[in-house]
């Protein structure tokens, strides 16, 4: 019998033993997992941020501007471009620059009913031109490059009457934006906040745009704009130096609708 009970208490401490050396080992494993992963961040904050209903006011767009912030280039697997980021052309330059520009490439990325998300490729020297977001919302992240953005409030005028008859426009701010750490790297929009926009790439540039609701016709289409007396907006046709193609990145495609589905599988479980 006592032997029996020597035997039966070494087995219960081995247990212990055992069971403390598992601990330990889950410990170690838990940190060692991989955080959060920022890419699926963004994608679960967009759902969440445009549910289908719009405002006159705009989402909330508070936490998707926190997880923009988190979201670097290398979470997209979109590699850096030759272009010297460290050496920005003077805004003015870009400005001033005649004749024909690079043309932008887009890239998109997830496309639904309430909203678009995509990634904007400026070669330095382009542009977007003037342009408006009728009763939309938007949160932009400059992945690599600095730009130089002009935001403008509509003034006195409904923005659907604006894209015919023009309006009176109020200069809000000129930005120029950085990845590097820059407070400006994570911009947002809203129907009634610096609406009007345009945007000129000081170097090479990535950035990822998430609109909601997306442009349609007709109800939301894009109107381009020229700016007269420093306040007054003209509906203008698509400027003949602005050009944007849709591009394929089979591998960042691949990996957002990877994260998609599993946003979804989240989402559905009991």
């Amino acid at each position: 019998a006592l032997v029996g009970a020597a035997w039966w208490c070494t087995l219960i401490r081995g247990f212990r033993g055992a069971m403390r050396m598992g601990a330990v080992w889950s410990l170690l494993m838990s940190s060692q997992r991989p955080s959060t992963n920022p890419l699926k961040e963004v994608l679960r904050a967009a759902s969440k941020t445009f549910p289908g209903r719009s405002t006159a006011q705009g989402a909330d767009t508070v936490a998707l501007v926190e997880a923009l912030a988190r979201l670097r280039l290398d979470n997209l697997g979109i590699p850096l471009p030759e272009d010297d980021l460290s050496s920005p052309s003077n805004p003015a330059e870009v400005r001033a620059l005649a004749g024909k520009r690079p043309h932008l490439r887009y890239l998109s990325l997830d496309e639904t009913d309430d909203y678009s998300m995509g990634v904007f490729f400026l070669p330095r020297y382009s542009r977007i031109p003037l342009h408006d977001h009728i009763s939309m919302s938007v949160a932009s992240k400059l992945l690599y490059g600095t730009m130089e953005v002009s935001n403008y409030n509509l003034l006195d005028t409904d923005p659907a009457e604006a894209q015919t008859a023009g309006s009176r426009v109020e200069h809000v701010s000129t930005i120029v934006r950085s990845d590097e750490g820059d407070v400006h790297s994570v911009q947002t929009l809203s129907p009634g906040f610096a609406n009007v926009h345009e945007i000129m790439a000081c170097t090479d540039c990535a950035m990822l745009d998430i609109i909601g609701p997306p442009y349609s016709q007709p109800l939301r289409s894009c109107q381009y704009y020229e700016l007269r007396g420093g306040d007054q907006l003209v509906p203008i046709d698509e400027p003949r130096d602005f050009r944007c193609r849709s591009i394929s990145m089979p591998a960042v495609s691949q990996r957002v609708a990877e994260l998609l589905d599993e946003i979804a599988l989240e989402r559905d479980a009991p």
